[in-house]
């Protein structure tokens, strides 16, 4: 039996649980330090298509963001601050409200990177739930759209599927990132996101 055989029977099976599937996957990424981001990419492109998929991973993503503050404030006010209070925990928790917010948002979005640490010390450094959600989000989709592009990329190639128009517009992109994220960047930090 060859590989593409093998993913085609495993979509027919999966396709009626496919989105809670998704859903449950995207949930668990930000509670947990876990490499699977690319493979709930994968499940959802593949078993429910674009648009869904995207959906289901956006749902799953904005519930375990907000689970993980509410947990970490839990503990926080559980702890009566005890890690605002100590010396070298202190240091850290201000290093984190003082960095860019966009800095956390490309190391936390890396793909393949350890980053549940900063992740999980943004909200017991009594940042607030909007710049939170704000860091977070932007670090999913950063890491989203480099897990797109390597998606499309890994079986566009192997199943010759993929039309040609969507490798331009991702390298138009591209592109416009390079011309202008330096722009874009200054923009976050005049708003002080």
């Amino acid at each position: 039996m060859n590989v593409l055989m093998l993913f085609d029977e495993l979509q027919q099976l999966l396709h009626p649980y496919g989105f809670w599937m998704v859903v449950l996957f995207a949930f668990l990424h930000p509670l947990t330090e876990n490499p699977w981001s690319f493979f709930t990419l994968s499940l959802a492109l593949t078993v429910l298509g674009a648009p869904l998929g995207y959906t289901a991973i956006a749902l799953g993503l904005a519930i375990g963001i907000g689970c993980l503050y509410v947990i970490a404030h839990a503990i926080n006010r559980w702890s009566k601050y005890r890690l605002l209070e100590k010396k070298i925990s202190k240091r850290v928790l201000d290093w984190i409200v003082a960095t860019d917010t966009w800095r956390h948002i490309v190391v936390i979005g890396l793909p393949a990177v350890p980053t549940y640490p900063i992740k999980l010390a943004l909200p017991f450094s009594r940042m607030t739930l909007r710049r939170y959600a704000l860091t977070l989000a932007g670090s999913y989709l950063f890491l989203y759209a480099a897990n797109t592009a390597l998606y499309y990329g890994i079986f566009g190639f192997l199943r010759d599927t993929i039309p040609n128009w969507v490798s331009v517009v991702l390298l138009m992109l591209f592109a416009l990132y390079i011309y202008f994220g330096q722009t874009m960047r200054k923009q976050l930090r005049k708003s002080n996101i």
